[in-house]
């Protein structure tokens, strides 16, 4: 069998619910401002408001997006934030082979 990711958002702006997207159907990894990018490049992906830096100064760098291949063909997309999101991304680069945009 091939290997799946698995992710149990602890929040979310909709109902909670966990995901599995088989590893081989990941397209994209990004990090920070990439990855509202990437995300939002996908049709019906919604997003909250973005938080605003402070005077274009401090950045958050804890948001991570992952763009995937539906099984029906569509791609999905997800930004998700953490404060281990470098961590998360780096694992995630290495199980999929996949290089992460704007990597910190």
């Amino acid at each position: 069998a091939l290997p799946i990711l698995e992710i149990a958002p602890a929040t979310v702006f909709q109902s909670k619910k966990m995901v599995r997207i088989p590893i081989s159907q990941v397209l994209s990894l990004s990090a920070n401002d990439a990855a509202w990018q990437r995300v939002t490049a996908v049709d019906g992906a919604t997003l909250p408001a973005k938080p605003p830096t402070l005077f274009g100064v401090l950045l958050n760098d804890s948001f991570l997006g992952l763009v995937y291949q539906e099984d029906n063909g569509r791609k999905g997309a997800m930004l998700l934030e953490s404060a281990s999101s470098t961590t998360i991304l780096r694992v995630l680069s290495k199980l999929t082979g996949k290089p992460i945009e704007n990597a910190p």
